[in-house]
């Protein structure tokens, strides 16, 4: 879908993407994130939210984590960020441009030694 106004007013969207988890652990830490957009999409911000629960993460006001992905694949981002649920949200910069996700990369490691990649 290409639009980007319901008749006058412009359209914000956004997307939670998580719970990252690594398995059956508890607790874990996000080392980094790489975003791909698809090809012509515009900038889409994300932010990562973290929580000893899932409500708890998904219920915070303040990110953890910001950034801005362009279209294609994006450099990896250093987020170390942890927690026993962790999702990012992605939403469109400004409120009149369309985006498309492709998919999040993401270094997950246990508070051990046990280290695991994830694709979402």
């Amino acid at each position: 879908n290409s639009g980007t106004a319901d008749d006058t007013s412009a359209i914000a969207s956004n997307v939670y993407v998580g719970p990252l988890r690594a398995g059956s652990m508890k607790s874990v830490l996000v080392n980094e994130l790489q975003g791909t957009m698809a090809t012509g999409s515009s900038d889409v911000a994300y932010d990562v939210y973290a929580g000893e629960t899932v409500q708890a993460a998904t219920a915070a006001t303040v990110a953890k984590y910001s950034g801005t992905w362009s279209a294609g694949r994006n450099f990896s981002d250093r987020t170390r960020q942890h927690g026993d649920a962790i999702f990012v949200k992605l939403s469109n910069v400004a409120d009149n441009e369309t985006w498309a996700f492709e998919s999040l990369h993401a270094e997950v490691k246990a508070h051990g030694p046990e280290r695991q990649r994830l694709r979402i």
